[in-house]
């Protein structure tokens, strides 16, 4: 399953798969058709990796760069442009979750002591708590 699930014309497919991420676009598509996500969702989804994936080209960064601080600037940048939707954030951290998951870029690194357990070990941070961390900076 393919980003042909969300989109058919062949410009618009060629211009989804531009940039570092281009790659994975197909991959996260597949994941939010088993996800159960509806046309509309989905299709947001992937447009807003593609125009991250498009972002970060522009700027000359690879894809081992992507995390949770790249996010944070991507949005902040959007958000000079057109009008943050609700699903923007979630989307790109559940792609960067995908990646993580297949040994694309690097696991979250924590970014205050919260993050240590009591044996000193780094517990799990989410993207989430990641990006909110360090959209408070």
């Amino acid at each position: 399953m393919t980003a042909n699930a969300y989109f058919r014309f062949p410009k618009v497919l060629r211009r989804l798969h531009e940039g570092p991420l281009g790659d994975y676009v197909d991959l996260y598509a597949a994941q939010l058709l088993r996800e159960g996500h509806c046309y509309q969702s989905g299709a947001r989804c992937i447009r807003i990796v593609s125009d991250f994936s498009q972002w970060l080209a522009c700027k000359h960064f690879d894809i081992h760069e992507v995390d949770e601080h790249l996010v944070g600037r991507y949005l902040r940048f959007r958000a000079q442009c057109q009008q943050p939707f609700c699903s923007d954030r979630p989307a790109l951290c559940r792609f960067l979750e995908l990646l993580r998951q297949i040994h694309v870029i690097a696991p979250p690194i924590p970014t205050h002591q919260s993050c240590l357990s009591k044996s000193n070990r780094i517990s799990s941070v989410t993207c989430y708590e990641s990006v909110d961390f360090l959209d408070q900076r």
